[in-house]
């Protein structure tokens, strides 16, 4: 009997999966080939998802494209994701179960991120998050499994800051353009990550270089410009000034490419091209270009070498996770046992042992704080085998 309890709450639910392409097995061209449209996106939530019957989730940046699907027809999702990528569905990650549950956490965490540490990734997955649940596609498991994630992501930049609190993308990007020490920069894209460049860049004193900035709504840039001191250039003449400029950061999302061999450009100009899908189809020669995977690459250099010996620590951190999510699936499941314990009535339990007094007892406690009490309420009476009739119904 305790076997039987013991491999109930290890295995959470094997109908919980995890598919991925990231920079792991595919690089920034793949990944922008496999680049889902807002109106694919859509699609998943509003046709995929519900003709399947499942709850689920689409993660998608710079350096990963992640589905989690929670349901009873989850390989129905797997098998129209893997029909639509063609060979890329050879290195497509495919995770299960509880291995899928803790991948996800050190997603969030930051512990799988192309730059260790990442700290961008849990607000890019709470914002996705956000978008299921604007589609009725998240369920309960799924819920848990996307907060106790956020938690962890904050559980960890609390105990390690060093490592968790700052470290990303647009980071390393603002690195790059110290050491490269530009006349001028030129910022395209005044979202969530062109504003972080702008942030990081305006916060290093050696980096001395007029900033101009361009977006699509021209009210975020000027708003943008006027937070962090900038010029703002209309977003129909940039391309037109492009030769103006010695750095040139592309923080945008766009299905099509934006720079091109018909954009002039400044002999010496560095682009840093923070797009997946690529922003940049092809330059006049002799151009700097560094996309995600190489700015990365750069700035784990220095970076990893900090990291490593922490790693252990971390894991500890993932660990506890699980633990807890372990012990609400446990919860979970025993508050489904009692609810369906109490479709008969309590009298009929009373009768079935003479201390009716304990019974009422627990049967207030569980009605009270069902979620809280109820799985070591139960698993304490089993071990104590204060009811064995109770015992026989859960079995």
């Amino acid at each position: 009997m305790n076997i039987e309890i013991r491999v109930v709450v290890e295995l959470i639910d094997q109908q919980f999966r995890l598919f991925e392409h990231s920079f792991k097995n595919s690089n920034v061209e793949t990944r922008t080939e496999l680049a889902l449209s807002e109106e694919k996106v859509n699609d998943f939530y509003s046709k995929d998802l519900k003709k399947a019957r499942c709850a689920g989730l689409l993660v998608q940046t710079c350096n990963r494209r992640l589905f989690i699907v929670h349901g009873e027809q989850v390989d129905l999702i797997q098998q129209k994701i893997q029909s639509e990528l063609n060979l890329a569905s050879e290195t497509m990650e495919v995770k299960h179960g509880n291995e899928a549950m803790r991948y996800f956490l050190r997603v969030v965490s930051g512990m799988e991120s192309q730059i260790y540490g990442d700290a961008e990734i849990a607000g890019q997955v709470r914002k996705s998050f956000f978008t299921a649940k604007e589609f009725g596609c998240v369920s309960g498991l799924l819920e848990k499994v996307v907060t106790l994630g956020i938690h962890t992501s904050r559980t960890v930049k609390r105990i390690d800051p060093t490592t968790f609190r700052s470290h990303s993308v647009s980071l390393a990007t603002a690195q790059l353009l110290k050491f490269q020490s530009p006349k001028n920069i030129l910022i395209v894209g005044t979202g969530e990550i062109g504003k972080r460049v702008i942030h990081h860049v305006s916060r290093l004193e050696d980096i001395k270089a007029e900033i101009t900035v361009a977006n699509r709504t021209s009210k975020k840039a000027e708003d943008t410009a006027l937070r962090y001191g900038c010029k703002v250039i209309p977003f129909a003449n940039w391309k037109k000034n492009a030769s103006s400029y010695h750095a040139i950061v592309l923080a945008l999302h766009s299905m099509e490419a934006i720079i091109t061999k018909e954009v002039d450009l400044h002999p010496d100009c560095h682009i840093y091209d923070l797009g997946v899908p690529s922003n940049v189809r092809s330059v006049q020669r002799g151009i700097h270009v560094m996309d995600v995977d190489t700015i990365s690459e750069a700035y784990n250099a220095v970076h990893n070498a900090q990291v490593v010996m922490a790693q252990s620590d971390h894991d500890h951190i993932i660990g506890a996770a699980m633990e807890a999510l372990q012990r609400w699936s446990k919860a979970r499941r025993a508050k489904d046992l009692i609810d369906g314990i109490g479709m008969q009535s309590e009298q009929d339990y009373y009768g079935l042992h003479s201390n009716s007094s304990l019974a009422h007892v627990f049967f207030s406690k569980v009605k009270a704080e069902p979620q809280a009490c109820v799985a070591k309420l139960w698993l304490d009476a089993v071990a104590q085998n204060f009811d064995e009739d109770i015992q026989s119904a859960a079995l």
